[in-house]
Parts: structure tokens; C-alpha cells; sequence
């Protein structure tokens, strides 16, 4: 069985354009893995 590919694009920022919003990565981490368990 073939397994599913999703592509999840974060983009960038219009409110923060020039600094990497590292509380938003953590959390999305944490939301993904979550998922896959």
C-alpha cells in the first residue's frame, strides 16, 4: 500500500517578515506529531 504525501506550506510572514517565529514552529511540531501518533 502506497503511503499518502502531504505537502504543508508555512510561507512567510506579513506581520513578522524578517524574523523567524520559532513559538509557532515549536507548536505546529508539536500538532503534527500529535497527529501521527
Amino acid at each position: 500500500m502506497k503511503k499518502e504525501i502531504i505537502i504543508i506550506s508555512l510561507g512567510g510572514s506579513l506581520i513578522v517578515p524578517n524574523e523567524i517565529d520559532f513559538n509557532f514552529l515549536k507548536n505546529f511540531r508539536k500538532l503534527i506529531l500529535k497527529y501521527l501518533k
